[in-house]
């Protein structure tokens, strides 16, 4: 018999273990940043509003209000005149990851105004 939790005990969380993790942390090329920016998808004769979450020069996380389609392939604006062109690698909630089509090197050198050093150094772009 499962045993429903209330949403107290859903968010303590047993001494002595480790933060949690972000499930694809150690799966990643490239280091992500944390960010809270606005950002535009356009896909089809679409274009839906959303808040970009995290970014690297491989794609970003993107909170939106729409589902899409793995697969789709979407433009994302940011800042007001900058975009990337790529496809939805996941969803998940309200979120969709956002893989680039470019090569990372290419974003880097766009996004280097976005991106802390961090994200940037073993391209050789900083």
């Amino acid at each position: 018999m499962v045993k429903e939790l209330t949403s107290t005990e859903r968010v303590q969380k047993p001494a002595g273990l480790p933060p949690k993790t972000d499930q694809f942390e150690d799966r990643r090329q490239y280091p992500r940043a944390t960010t809270v920016m606005r950002g535009q998808l356009i896909c089809e004769d679409r274009r839906i509003d959303g808040i970009v979450l995290d970014v690297s020069v491989n794609g970003v996380k993107i909170k939106v209000e729409e589902n899409l389609a793995i697969g789709t392939a979407v433009k994302l604006f940011v800042a007001g005149s900058v975009y990337f062109g790529g496809q939805i690698a996941w969803c998940q909630g309200d979120a969709v990851g956002v893989r680039f089509e470019n090569h990372p090197t290419k974003i880097a050198q766009i996004m280097a105004a976005f991106l802390p050093i961090g994200c940037l150094d073993h391209l050789g772009t900083a």
